[in-house]
């Protein structure tokens, strides 16, 4: 068995790609049965993919581009890596057969926690937002020992912002692309890739200048591709990700929640909805620069519902 890719035209080997953890959207599906010699039926489904698959450094050895656009996939349905197997039933209510168990029951929660604070968290100090989001994620791993996680720190790793050069790269045809714009919209690729992935986002938000870092914006303006993450319909923009839990820690140094001042979180809610994302919870920590009581106090209140919330989930 193998795996053929209409837009590279290289074949890679089975046993490396179902190592690859990354599906993007499905948007068409094609099933087969085929009959083994000792008489089993094996299951097949042939996906193709909207957007590209995000591959591991070691694929570079093959001579296999990044990413890939359009690719078309054949694999024993019970060999499907479980985020696989979740993306798929997600985008399909209705899946193949009853022959097996297809749900994502026993796969390991995944777990993507972004980072946006400009300070860094080091040995217990430092960014309050990042402190919080580690509570978060200490505390979803404790209730499930199993899960994965992947951080996305977007100071230690800046992702480009949306300019000229990105715009005409996303708007180009991916095999009119030069070697400069694929690798722009490769960049763009990873960052969706690992959302889609996740089954649990954790967001550490600290307000600036009453809205969000540059940082989280670009973040934003890299996941939000239409026809990949949200699509355009005759009732208006739907949002293609769904069946996320997302949990923002909001840090501010003064008092702003439910006051005009808060630009941060309705930012974040009409961004993650407009995605499909509307299992939400925020977690404030405010009056951080209000002197040391203040700020025991906002941790504790924030440590509080953060408790409150993943014994509640």
């Amino acid at each position: 068995m193998r795996y053929e890719s209409a837009a590279v035209g290289h074949e890679i080997e089975r046993s490396r790609l179902v190592r690859w953890r990354y599906l993007a959207r499905i948007i068409q599906r094609e099933d087969r049965s085929e009959a083994t010699p000792d008489g089993k039926t094996i299951l097949y489904t042939r996906i193709w993919s909207a957007a590209w698959l995000k591959l591991p450094a070691s694929a570079m050895q093959t001579g296999c581009m990044r990413s890939l656009i359009f690719a078309a996939v054949i694999v024993p349905i019970a060999e499907l890596s479980c985020a696989f197997q979740r993306l798929m039933l997600r985008s399909q209510h209705q899946y193949l057969t009853s022959a097996f168990d297809t749900t994502s029951k026993g796969c390991p929660m995944n777990i993507l926690q972004v980072n946006s604070s400009a300070r860094g968290f080091a040995n217990g100090t430092g960014s309050f937002s990042t402190r919080l989001a580690n509570d978060v994620v200490r505390g979803l791993r404790a209730a499930h020992p199993e899960a994965t996680l992947t951080v996305r720190d977007l100071i230690l790793t800046p992702h480009p912002g949306l300019d000229e050069s990105a715009l005409r790269a996303l708007f180009t045809p991916a095999e009119h692309r030069t070697p400069e714009q694929a690798a722009r919209v490769a960049l763009d690729d990873g960052l969706i890739a690992e959302l889609l992935a996740a089954d649990v986002i954790v967001l550490g938000v600290p307000m600036y200048n009453f809205g969000v870092p540059s940082q989280l914006k670009a973040w934003f303006d890299a996941i939000a591709r239409a026809g990949v993450t949200f699509r355009y319909t005759e009732k208006g923009p739907m949002g293609l990700i769904e069946g996320k839990t997302v949990y923002a820690v909001l840090t501010r140094g003064g008092m702003h929640r439910g006051q005009p001042t808060d630009n941060v979180a309705p930012y974040l809610r009409v961004m993650l909805g407009f995605l499909g994302m509307t299992d939400v919870h925020f977690i404030y920590a405010e009056g951080l620069a209000m002197g040391p009581d203040a700020e025991a106090r906002a941790v504790a209140d924030a440590q509080a519902e953060i408790t409150r919330l993943l014994e509640a989930a």
